[in-house]
């Protein structure tokens, strides 16, 4: 009797199963999109606001401590809310869209997007929602993960994904068709923001790294306009990406012969929108479409 009463002391009891996030959290807004179109019954928000810069954007320290809890926290991850790099949260809780991705490097130059002024990411570039396939390829992950997490919610993820699947291949399938037409111009870019549309190309787009230019700017300035001076060869055809829409004055600086098309970078919803990366990526490819 007292070696079963030894034994049951001894005993390792069962580990309990681990209950499911109570809410689930994005902390950008391309992460939110598929968040938004795969998740249902589950209460879901993105705490990022609109006109921040998820690269220099820090929630409050109370905030943090609320998501550690009963939380799965969705990210693009590869430092893009870089944030994330410092803050105290579970690991199980944080889910990374990237982590099954093969990324391009991003190299340490200044530029500027949301409303932080200019700075400089290094590392893996995380931008990868440019090119619809290797979004699609974040949807197909994040699914992975409602199957294993949300078991019961499983069924209605996968018909969600069907149906974004086929508008991400229809958006893949334009972009393929404008790739013969790009693929005869020189492309630049105001910033370093292009480089997977680059890879869904096949072509190289150089960045010239604008530095303080915002969107009202009506001139380059001096040291900008000398980088496209070093860059332009006259009678080759280029086009400019601009990751927002220039004024008339702005292009002025340009030699005539150079195109300009507007291409959202789709890391925040159009003014008075909420983020539809669909629409936005439709939008784009219109306004490229008449070059």
């Amino acid at each position: 009797m007292l070696a079963l009463l030894l034994l049951a002391c001894t005993e390792k009891p069962q580990d309990v199963k681990q209950q499911p996030p109570k809410r689930v959290v994005s902390v950008s807004f391309p992460a939110h999109y598929l968040v938004e179109r795969l998740f249902s019954e589950i209460p879901t928000t993105c705490i990022l606001p609109e006109k921040e810069d998820p690269m220099h954007w820090h929630p409050k320290p109370e905030d943090v401590a609320e998501l550690s809890t009963n939380t799965l926290i969705v990210s693009v991850g590869s430092g893009y809310e870089a944030w994330m790099q410092t803050a105290a949260l579970p690991s199980r809780s944080v889910l990374s869209l990237n982590s099954n991705l093969k990324l391009l490097s991003l190299h340490g130059q200044t530029h500027s997007h949301g409303k932080s002024g200019d700075h400089s990411h290094a590392g893996d570039d995380p931008f990868v929602w440019l090119n619809p396939k290797l979004y699609l390829q974040q949807a197909e992950f994040l699914h992975l993960q409602i199957e294993r997490i949300f078991p019961e919610k499983s069924q209605h993820s996968k018909s969600q994904l069907d149906v974004l699947k086929t508008e991400l291949e229809e958006l893949s399938t334009q972009m393929d068709a404008l790739q013969s037409k790009y693929s005869t111009y020189q492309i630049v870019s105001d910033q370093s923001l292009y480089a997977y549309l680059g890879s869904l190309w096949s072509v190289d787009i150089h960045s010239f790294h604008f530095s303080d230019l915002d969107p009202g700017a009506a001139s380059l300035g001096i040291k900008n306009k000398e980088k496209v001076m070093l860059w332009y060869e006259a009678g080759r055809p280029s086009v400019m990406l601009w990751s927002f829409s220039p004024k008339e004055e702005l292009l002025k600086s340009f030699p005539p012969d150079m195109k300009h098309v507007y291409v959202d970078p789709l890391t925040h919803p159009i003014d008075g929108q909420k983020y539809n990366y669909v629409q936005q990526y439709t939008e784009n490819i219109q306004r490229l479409s008449t070059l």
